[in-house]
């Protein structure tokens, strides 16, 4: 059966690194402000849970514990990240929990994502939920079901790509397929389900459930998909007509660790992070095209392979840059975790590693990055029996 606790550390790994309370100054940023979004101990946000609208505008969404079961919230942030508004609540009170969401927006259109049912952790009756907004996230049209009522779905991602479209991800866990809808009209309707792939990479080790983790992200003209088809195989499609059709399976690690990879694109640049793995190391690694992702570079490590792990990290592009955070250990043991920045211009050459997060409980893990004027590194403060939800900024 799969626990709400190994469903998170497959997403933001075995949980890494060494706490660093820092005011340094890298890459012409300096670390402060630590806003808690959640103080519950029982709240969690996963990957995609951050998106960007405009300078100042930020959204963020994750899961929390109420009365004993899990639902989604969604905050907003009109200053850069420095203060957010009251917690919204996304998800039906109709269900028995919601969980695993993400977010994205294009302006005043912002865009969710979760999964809900009577018991998603059971792997079975759970579906994906779909709501968006169309005035910044004020507030929220009507909730649209996007799998089967008798399916069994896992981690979703959406993206609001150029034209209109918005693209939703996810894994049937246990026809094992990755799917996706797209829409046309900005999330009003969605056509039919499409397959990307087949997976075999099982997220946990005592049943047979499978997790692809489909990562979107749109550049000039393409849209990108990453996932996992195997526990050490990472793959990408693209699609050049907007998610209508995609491209022959690209693979681009046979060593990979089966966690969330991530995706990042600008012009004819894409990015996809990974975490490798070689016997007992494990650490943050990218691969970079500059052909709209036809032909690949070697891979870059962001983070040294050594005893200390360090995980699958979060990109993006925005504001000129590309940004990365991932986790690293403190060491071997991975007894304490923190999350750790870079930066680059172009994806080739990266700023010296600086980490971020100020760490309450044993492990920090970035679930997403983005930049509203400020670098914003949205991350998760957890031990085994409680998290909680920060926004650490790069002024």
């Amino acid at each position: 059966m799969k626990s709400r606790q190994v469903r998170r550390l497959a997403i933001g790994p075995l949980v890494v690194g060494l706490a660093l309370l820092l005011t340094a100054q890298v890459v012409g940023l300096s670390w402060t402000g630590d806003r808690a979004l959640t103080a519950s101990g029982g709240a969690y946000a996963y990957g995609g849970g951050l998106a960007v609208s405009s300078p100042t505008v930020a959204h963020a969404i994750y899961e929390q514990k109420v009365l004993g079961s899990f639902v989604v919230y969604y905050r907003r942030s009109g200053n850069s990240g420095t203060t957010w508004g009251t917690p919204i609540r996304l998800s039906r009170a109709s269900v028995g929990e919601a969980g695993a969401p993400s977010i994205d927006a294009a302006g005043a259109k912002v865009d969710a994502v979760w999964v809900e049912g009577d018991k998603i952790i059971s792997g079975l009756d759970s579906v994906v939920v779909y709501r968006r907004s169309t005035d910044g996230g004020r507030t929220w049209k009507a909730p649209i079901q996007i799998s089967p009522t008798l399916g069994a779905a896992g981690l979703p991602r959406v993206l609001h790509g150029p034209s209109g479209r918005v693209v939703v991800t996810w894994t049937d866990e246990v026809s094992a397929r990755i799917l996706l809808r797209v829409s046309t009209n900005n999330g009003a309707s969605f056509g039919s389900t499409l397959t990307l792939g087949r997976t075999t990479n099982h997220p946990l080790r005592d049943h047979t459930l499978s997790e692809g983790y489909p990562t979107l992200a749109a550049g000039k003209g393409v849209i990108y998909a990453a996932y996992a088809t195997g526990p050490s195989t990472l793959r990408l499609r693209r699609s050049t007509d907007g998610g209508a059709h995609w491209s022959k399976a690209v693979t681009l690690a046979t060593n990979a660790s089966g966690q969330a990879p991530s995706v990042a694109a600008a012009g004819a640049t894409v990015l996809v992070g990974y975490a490798a793995v070689a016997g007992k190391d494990s650490w943050a690694v990218l691969r970079r095209s500059t052909s709209k992702g036809v032909r690949w570079g070697a891979p870059k490590a962001l983070s040294a392979r050594s005893k200390a792990p360090s995980f699958s990290p979060v990109i993006t592009h925005r504001a000129g840059a590309f940004h990365a955070a991932f986790e690293r250990c403190a060491s071997a043991a991975c007894a304490r975790s923190a999350v750790y920045y870079r930066k680059s211009s172009n994806g080739a050459a990266w700023s010296r590693a600086v980490g971020t997060s100020i760490r309450k409980r044993t492990f920090d893990y970035p679930v997403d990055i983005d930049v509203a004027t400020r670098v914003l590194v949205l991350y998760d403060d957890v031990s085994a029996s409680a998290g909680d939800v920060y926004v650490r900024q790069g002024r």
